[in-house]
């Protein structure tokens, strides 16, 4: 029977097996296939590039499997799979290896269609093998701001095809290793001393085996480390606003999670929300001191436009200096009747 005479129920229980395929997860990184590493001349290098040394992004060289074919079969197909999407919220799952503390390998597991826009994206950490020098840890944690650019900017798939990509939900998920959860460092240890102590010179080998130094990062100290950058990302008070300023654009909520236990959750619109000038203290210094409040809120009506036309998530601040050159229209009732 043809497909389009049978019932659409039937339809779209065929739609999701063809858009919901999970690829297997890569073992190690000998496992992953062939790998094509981000150009130093691009400009997702730049973006991504840590800043006290390189952290190298090695691509998947084969394409992502995706069911984009099913929105040229025709019209009627593109409505109702682009319907069932809607409807449904499908999940994008990314798989990616931390390799010797300053390789990233990310393996797509699960994407139904590269759009611009995704409902919820799964990031999951594994980790493989020790920098050859005792600076990789710190560079490792150095990394983490680059990365949340990485993942909304640079993810080559929707970065050729489409503008930067918008996450409603994204989830990072750092793991314990599965076949040897002793490879870690010793609960008891402290991640600064852990780092400190491999930054330490002369310490030997079997001084750092005694203290534990030996082992590899634990994932919540790394879960820890991602909130603290996210949290102080949000609030627009990391470094020169840069990252907060491409998450508040978007993305909807980030969730920290370990072994798949919930950390911390933030959002973007709750915090943007709350924010005010004098909390956010990350003005580009080059514009003069008086001039200072009047980009403020220029930035923060563009995100609050740039959210809502994105389907993020908006929560309107009560701040009646911001919505001068605002559509009433965009503003509820009780905002638009407190300053009319």
């Amino acid at each position: 029977m043809p497909l389009l005479q049978l019932p659409l129920e039937i339809r779209y229980i065929i739609y999701e097996f063809a858009l919901y395929v999970f690829q297997p997860l890569p073992e190690s990184p000998a496992c992953a296939g062939k790998r094509v590493r981000l150009s130093h001349c691009s400009h997702e290098y730049h973006e991504c590039r840590c800043q006290t040394g390189d952290i190298f992004v090695n691509f998947e060289f084969r394409a992502v499997k995706d069911a984009q074919c099913l929105f040229q079969v025709n019209h009627q197909i593109y409505r109702e799979v682009r319907s069932l999407l809607g409807q449904r919220g499908f999940l994008y799952v990314v798989d990616v290896m931390v390799v010797n503390e300053r390789e990233l390998w990310p393996t797509w597991i699960a994407a139904p269609v590269c759009f611009y826009r995704v409902d919820h994206a799964q990031v999951s950490f594994r980790f493989f093998g020790k920098y050859d020098s005792n600076n990789g840890a710190s560079r490792l944690l150095d990394m983490l701001p680059h990365f949340l650019v990485y993942i909304t900017l640079c993810w080559p798939e929707w970065f050729q095809r489409y503008n930067p990509l918008k996450i409603n939900k994204l989830t990072l998920d750092f793991r314990t290793p599965n076949d040897d959860p002793e490879r870690l460092a010793p609960r008891t240890l402290e991640a600064s001393d852990w780092i400190w102590g491999r930054m330490g010179a002369g310490s030997g080998p079997s001084v750092e085996a005694e203290t534990g130094l030996t082992g590899l990062m634990r994932p919540e100290w790394l879960a820890r480390e991602m909130s603290r950058v996210v949290e102080q990302g949000l609030q627009m008070t990391y470094l020169d606003g840069t990252l907060g300023n491409t998450m508040h654009r978007r993305l909807g909520t980030v969730d920290i999670r370990v072994d798949g236990d919930l950390q911390n959750t933030f959002s973007a619109a709750d915090i943007l929300q709350r924010m005010r000038y004098a909390d956010a203290i990350c003005t580009p210094l080059y514009i003069l001191p008086g001039d200072r409040f009047m980009a403020y809120l220029r930035w923060k009506k563009s995100v609050l436009e740039d959210r809502g036309a994105n389907g993020l998530q908006v929560l309107y601040p009560d701040e009646p200096e911001l919505y001068s050159g605002l559509s009433w229209q965009k503003l509820p009732s009780s905002v638009s009747r407190r300053l009319g």
